[in-house]
């Protein structure tokens, strides 16, 4: 068996001087109406497929977010899909399939981490939504050479497009 320590004795100890550990800032989702996120106009994914993998969120509802950006820092980027977005306060970077099921499934709200950074420039903003597609459901080979090319013309080079994707 262990010994027994005194809680007044580690009080008294010498304490090392260390930092406080630091506190990572992680955005928390916020539910809003559905119809406030935008569809990505620029998707490289033509076709959202079938989404009834995604039929369960009628029961268990939206396990993840949708990662968004502001419709200020979407159009500051990309203001010719100022139609396509309608009134939308929001557009989808990651995660159009979670919310066209909500849509299709009767979701009333959706949860969305804003994250507006990925806004910064055409070139980031479609290496965002490129990787999500690809890493999460395999893309259509065409759609896939289709968003690689055009990620290249964004970044400006298939150099700067291959280190984005690694």
């Amino acid at each position: 068996m262990g010994r027994r320590i005194n809680l007044a004795t580690l009080a008294s100890a010498e304490v090392l001087d260390t930092s406080p550990p630091r506190v990572v800032d992680v955005p928390h989702p916020t539910s809003i109406p559905v119809q406030l996120v935008a569809s990505n106009p620029t998707n490289p994914r033509e076709n959202l497929g079938d989404l009834g993998d995604l039929e369960s969120m009628q029961v268990v509802g939206q396990l993840q977010p949708c990662v968004v950006v502001t419709r200020a820092a979407f159009l500051a980027v990309y203001p010719e899909h100022e139609t396509a977005i309608e009134d939308a306060q929001y557009v989808v970077v990651a995660g159009s399939r979670r919310r066209a099921a909500a849509e299709r499934y009767g979701l009333t709200t959706l949860d969305i981490v804003v994250r507006d950074q990925l806004a910064a420039s055409r070139a980031q903003f479609y290496a965002a939504a490129v990787t999500e597609n690809i890493d999460r459901k395999r893309l259509d080979v065409l759609e896939e050479a289709k968003a690689v090319q055009r990620l290249a013309q964004e970044c400006g080079s298939g150099t700067e497009a291959g280190a984005i994707l690694g």
